[in-house]
């Protein structure tokens, strides 16, 4: 199958994206690979990515996946990583129309059960 070619200034944007490297996980679509930190391999992140959605479900892991890609955006632009936390959490809880403090109770569990599965990955 030949694919029609780009608009000229699509093309220019998408060459961008292939040529340009990364700075960090933070970049990646999937927020709880992106909160991995730099000394766990990508294998054992992807993997405890994997265990984690089969342990908490899809609706829990795209709310935990936002608030990583929020957070990792936050760490990028200089914020410090509690505040980083912190914020995103609280961007969160508003855009759910809960409580911050019992959004932030569960996602410590998620945090503890992402660790656990990474190690678990990690043999």
């Amino acid at each position: 199958m030949v694919l029609p070619p780009l608009p000229r200034p699509l093309a220019a944007v998408t060459l961008c994206l292939f040529v340009l490297p990364a700075p960090s996980r933070a970049q990646d679509a999937d927020g709880v690979v992106a909160m991995c930190t730099p000394r766990t391999s990508d294998a054992a992140c992807a993997c405890g990515a994997e265990a984690l959605m089969t342990q908490i479900g899809p609706e829990d892991y795209a709310m935990y996946g936002r608030i990583g890609l929020d957070y990792t955006a936050r760490m990028q632009g200089g914020t410090a990583m509690v505040e980083a936390w912190d914020g995103a959490v609280e961007a969160e809880a508003e855009t759910q129309g809960i409580r911050r403090g019992d959004l932030m109770k569960r996602t410590n569990e998620l945090g503890r059960a992402f660790r656990d599965a990474i190690r678990a990955c990690e043999g």
